[in-house]
Parts: structure tokens; sequence; C-alpha cells
């Protein structure tokens, strides 16, 4: 739940006995998203395991643009019917969700944004020719397994822990946490990038990419853009201790 804006402490923290893993944007890139899962179990084995629960948090856009969406939601989909996983809504998954309900404006957006590379994993026809907006979107729906509807339509616009909250884009500078819209957490960005304001919490975010894991007093940008990079990032909170990790193309393959 968010919270009302407070003094900035010395040492931001998680809530005590917490452990946060968070996903920067997979976008369709499911060998990056398996090898991180599969990093993230090896750095979790490392660590300490009495009394500390461990949340794993992907903060949107885990599908388009990339082609292997379908996948990419399947395996989400097997974690997250598990406790400690939590799957944040990100700008596209909100455009997928609204072109299944017919909204012709957002399919629009949703195709020029790599929308159709969704369609293509789960085999289904981008709108044919005099088709409209709700034909298609009853396509849409039938063509994606009832149980992925049911994750997307349970995704959250953020998450609270500590002194740290987790959102897809970002949030409105100089407002209240309890104050900020939606739409601003799923698509902000220059105008909160470029603040050095106070936002009442750390804000770790994905949805404006950067080159690496960025650490600022106010912020953490964890979307290294796997689609277009072919490095997929995420961070590792634990206290105050933020540990970044990252896989690439070919992470682990040997000669």
């Amino acid at each position: 739940m968010l919270q009302f804006k407070r003094a900035r402490p010395a040492r931001p923290r998680l809530a005590r006995g917490q452990r946060v893993y968070a996903i920067g944007d997979v976008h369709g890139r499911y060998d990056l998203m398996k090898a991180l899962i599969e990093e993230i179990k090896r750095h979790w084995s490392n660590g300490a395991q009495d009394g500390v629960r461990t949340t794993l948090i992907f903060l949107g856009d885990v599908i388009d643009r990339g082609e292997q969406s379908q996948q990419c939601l399947d395996l989400l989909s097997r974690l997250w019917g598990s406790s400690g996983v939590i799957f944040l809504r990100g700008n596209h998954e909100d455009m997928m969700i609204e072109s299944a309900a017919g909204n012709p404006a957002a399919q629009a957006a949703w195709l020029a944004n790599g929308g159709d590379a969704t369609l293509a994993s789960f085999g289904i026809d981008p709108p044919r020719p005099g088709e409209d907006s709700i034909d298609f979107a009853e396509r849409l729906t039938a063509g994606v397994p009832e149980e992925i509807w049911r994750m997307l339509h349970g995704t959250v616009h953020s998450w609270r822990s500590g002194d740290y909250l987790f959102v897809h884009a970002g949030v409105e500078p100089g407002v209240p946490l309890d104050r900020q819209k939606d739409r601003t957490l799923l698509s902000i960005r220059e105008k909160f990038t470029r603040s050095n304001l106070w936002h009442g919490a750390v804000v770790v975010h994905g949805h404006s990419i950067v080159d690496r894991v960025e650490i600022h007093s106010n912020r953490v940008a964890c979307d290294t853009g796997a689609y277009r990079t072919g490095v997929l990032s995420c961070i590792c909170i634990e206290n105050d201790v933020i540990t970044p990790l990252h896989v690439w193309s070919g992470y682990g393959r040997r000669s």
C-alpha cells in the first residue's frame, strides 16, 4: 500500500527479515529470463536462509518486442502461483489488457510497440483487413490461455517494503505516494528520471533503459534493454545493501 511522503533515511532499508530480487524489463527474452532466474537461485543459495523471507518481483513489461513472450508468460504463470512472487503491471501488459477489452486506441498503440511479437508467439494473427476492434479483441482473448489472463489481471501497480517502493516506470516528483496516478506509475520517464527530489521512498523501477543498473539516492533503475542489448538485469536488496545481478546472450554456455 502506498504511503505519505516521509523524511529521507540516512541508509534506506527493506523491512526486517526481507530479501528482494527485482527484475527489469524482460520484453520477450525467455532465454535471458530463464538464465537470470538460475542466477538468482545461485545467489540466493549463497545467502543467509534462516528467518529471511525472499520476494521475487518482476517490474513489468515481461512481454512484447522479443519473440518469446508466450514462453515468458508461461514460466511466470508457474512462478506466480507461489508465495513470494509479485508481477507488477507494465505499460505493455496494460496495453495488452486494454486491447483484449476492445479498446481500438490501445490496440493501435500495442501493435506499434511490439505487440505483434506477442501475437506471433501465441500464433494469433494481427487485425485482419476490415476487422473491427471487438472482433480482434475476441480473437485475442480466445487465443491466450485463461490462466495467463488471470495473472495479467492480477498484476499490481506497486509494492512497498521498508524504505523501498517498487513500480514499473516511476512516480510524479513532488506528489505524495498515496496520490500517484496509475498512468504515472506505468509510463512516466524523464520528469521522474531527471529529478533529484526525495519521493518518500527509494523507487525501484524499469521502463527507462540504462546501460547498466543505476543506483541513485532516490531511485534504482533496472531496465538494461534486454530485447535490444541482450542484457537482462536485476537487483538484490537485503537490509541496506543493493547488489546488481546480470545475465547476457550466451550466458552460461560452455565451448
